[in-house]
């Protein structure tokens, strides 16, 4: 993270922000990289957009579900002019904004030949990845190649409106996405917030990580890079 920094939020005037949209704001700018998790309806997608903008960010990759693409266009063109191209299929098109479905990740990202890579060639300075919770199976395909891609880059913003404390297990990939402290090491993690240990089947150990445990604890050690309220407050 860096140190505290001013926002001239009057620009944004046509649509402005709400009092905890641009605390968002605020917290997206000075960490590189972060977890915004604010219940579902509070314009996470608003506060994100306009976080970009304020860091200079000259290409910025959105990655979402298909379903959200077009509602991403429209608050980008909300408050920048800048260039947006949706990507679809097979077809590349750069712009200053792409937005990009998780699933179509893999016609333009290879993990066995970087080298080729059309996303690592776009060269962005940012990635936002909504609906983040996608990625919490560090064996699914989609969350392999998300995971390389943002190897190579230095801001990356994640998006999701599922609390920490329900499954910790879920929570790790993403914190390891961010360099979280508590994500350096996977068995610590396990045995102390998702309530691990191992049993037998057969030949071989297994181990139970759907527990959890210590949650005020591990509140506490993600508090600064994690940023969540709730409707009602």
């Amino acid at each position: 993270s860096i140190k505290d920094v001013e926002i001239d939020f009057s620009k944004y005037s046509h649509r402005p922000l709400m009092s905890h949209q641009e605390e968002a704001v605020k917290r997206l700018v000075v960490n590189k990289r972060f977890i915004l998790t604010d219940d579902m309806g509070l314009g996470k997608t608003t506060a994100t957009v306009v976080g970009s903008l304020e860091t200079g960010a000259k290409k910025v990759l959105v990655i979402c579900p298909a379903s959200l693409k077009i509602n991403w266009q429209r608050e980008i063109s909300n408050y920048t002019d800048r260039s947006i191209s949706i990507i679809d299929g097979k077809k590349w098109e750069d712009a200053d904004f792409v937005i990009i479905n998780f699933d179509i990740i893999k016609n333009f990202h290879d993990v066995a030949h970087k080298d080729e890579s059309i996303i690592l060639k776009s060269k962005f300075d940012l990635v936002i990845i909504d609906e983040a919770h996608y990625i919490q199976n560090t064996q699914a395909q989609r969350t392999k190649l998300i995971n390389d891609i943002c190897k190579d880059i230095k801001r990356i913003w994640l998006l999701t409106g599922t609390p920490l404390t329900s499954r910790p297990i879920d929570y790790f990939n993403l914190l390891s996405l961010v360099d979280s402290p508590v994500s350096k090491n996977w068995m610590a993690y396990v045995k102390r917030y998702c309530a691990g240990y191992q049993f037998t089947v057969g030949m071989n150990k297994v181990w139970n990580v759907n527990g959890a445990s210590n949650l005020d604890e591990l509140r506490e050690r993600t508090a600064p890079i994690l940023l969540r309220r709730l409707k009602e407050d």
